[in-house]
């Protein structure tokens, strides 16, 4: 984690985070606060900076334990779009 645009970096200990991450981004508009991630597997959002992650769920309440490598904001922010393997892809509404 970085809180100076990179310059200087610390480890986040936090074992209910998966141990790749391939893609993460800040939700645009949203001051550095919102962060999406994608991971093998499943989707995490922080709404603090980074400092706490939770795992989205489907729509049927259960974490989403598919596998995303990269992702796009729509431009207004408020749609997250995931691409997996074999041309997998899921949509993430976001307030």
């Amino acid at each position: 984690m970085t809180n100076d645009g990179g310059k200087t970096w610390k480890t986040m200990d936090d074992t209910r985070i998966p141990g790749f991450v391939s893609c993460i981004q800040f939700k645009p508009a949203s001051h550095g606060q919102v962060l999406l991630m994608a991971c093998l597997p499943g989707i995490y959002m922080s709404t603090n900076g980074g400092k706490d992650w939770t795992e989205l769920k489907n729509e049927s309440g259960r974490p989403a334990m598919e596998s995303y490598f990269t992702f796009q904001f729509s431009p207004s922010g408020k749609v997250a779009w995931f691409a997996g393997k074999d041309g997998k892809l899921a949509r993430v509404m976001l307030k």
